[in-house]
């Protein structure tokens, strides 16, 4: 249910991004140093929390029992995230964020293409 509402909220971000973009493009350059700061923070802070747990278990293991070691190594690997979802997450926003970024350019350029071919 939770992932439901959480992707719903990503894709009314995005389009509203991409809305913002589109109509404002002024208004966007402005917000894309921010947001791409926020989403930098967000990417640190996984990366920090991954590096954490996994410094935790290596520093507590040798107080587990070894019978107990492989369901900590379970629980510690359902604590850290994803780290290929993060970063590949993470770029590919930003390059989402870099087209929209350039999205008048592109547009420009093709309304001009069109009305040479007239």
């Amino acid at each position: 249910m939770i992932e439901a509402i959480i992707s719903s909220l990503l894709v009314a971000a995005v389009t509203g991004l991409t809305i913002i973009a589109y109509r404002h493009p002024r208004a966007f350059s402005k917000l894309f140093t921010p947001i791409l700061v926020v989403t930098g923070a967000a990417l640190a802070s996984g990366l920090i929390w991954d590096v954490a747990v996994s410094r935790a278990f290596v520093n507590l293991s040798p107080f587990v029992d070894t019978g107990k070691l492989q369901p900590a190594q379970n629980a510690i690997e359902a604590l850290s995230p994803p780290m290929g979802w993060l970063i590949g997450g993470f770029f590919g926003f930003y390059m989402y964020l870099v087209f929209l970024l350039n999205l008048p350019k592109l547009l420009s350029q093709e309304g001009g293409d069109s009305n040479q071919k007239e």
